[in-house]
């Protein structure tokens, strides 16, 4: 088996041979992957190819080759890849994080509204004293 780090570590040939007393059976794979722009190996064409021999002549050869159009679709939640989604039991100590609850995200909304108005209105407090200061004749002292 032959693997590719550049292409996510897919298998991209792969060669099995079994024998006995009667004869030789070989089977040959190669896989042509591709990476996606997202990062996922995508198989893009594969070739098969079987031979089977005794006493050192070919008797059957056998030969395949796949072109593939595989896409990824965006759309399709991650939860869509879960085993539950198939009602299969998920593996032990596997734990799926849950999304953020829609409160959570209001409360922090509402706390950096609160945040940007407390500053909105320490700023206008500040810009009238300045203000304020700038108008009074130049020999006044405060208090």
């Amino acid at each position: 088996m032959l693997l590719d780090p550049s292409k996510g570590w897919s298998v991209v040939e792969n060669e099995a041979t079994t024998t006995s007393p009667q004869m030789t059976f070989t089977a040959h794979s190669w896989f042509n992957v591709a990476l996606h722009s997202s990062g996922v190996p995508t198989l893009r064409d594969s070739r098969f190819e079987t031979k089977q021999s005794s006493d050192g002549t070919i008797r059957r050869h056998y030969e395949i080759t796949n072109t593939y159009e595989m896409t990824l679709d965006p759309s399709v939640p991650e939860s869509a890849f879960t085993l539950t989604t198939y009602g299969l039991p998920e593996p032990e100590g596997v734990v799926w994080s849950k999304p953020t609850p829609l409160y959570v995200w209001l409360l922090v909304a509402a706390g950096i509204f609160a945040v940007v108005a407390l500053a909105c209105g320490q700023l206008l407090r500040f810009r009238r004293a300045r203000t304020a200061r700038a108008a009074l004749p130049p020999n006044h002292t405060n208090g």
